[in-house]
């Protein structure tokens, strides 16, 4: 039962992760909301090498 809330909070993270650089990209560089959602997908990046044990610069696996 634990797994399967832990894979389906690893599939969140990864669904956010596709999802954000769009609306990312929705606002103009610069203004805040370009700026919090920027940060929001460096954390989505430390968070998954920590929880998969890469350092961050690497790529994720494709699901």
């Amino acid at each position: 039962m634990i797994t399967r809330h832990i894979d389906a909070a690893l599939d969140a993270l990864e669904a956010c992760r596709s999802r954000l650089p769009w609306l990312r990209d929705f606002y103009r560089p610069g203004t805040p909301e370009h700026a919090v959602l920027e940060e929001v997908l460096g954390a989505l990046n430390r968070a998954d090498a920590v929880l998969l044990d890469r350092p961050s610069g690497e790529a994720a696996p494709s699901r």
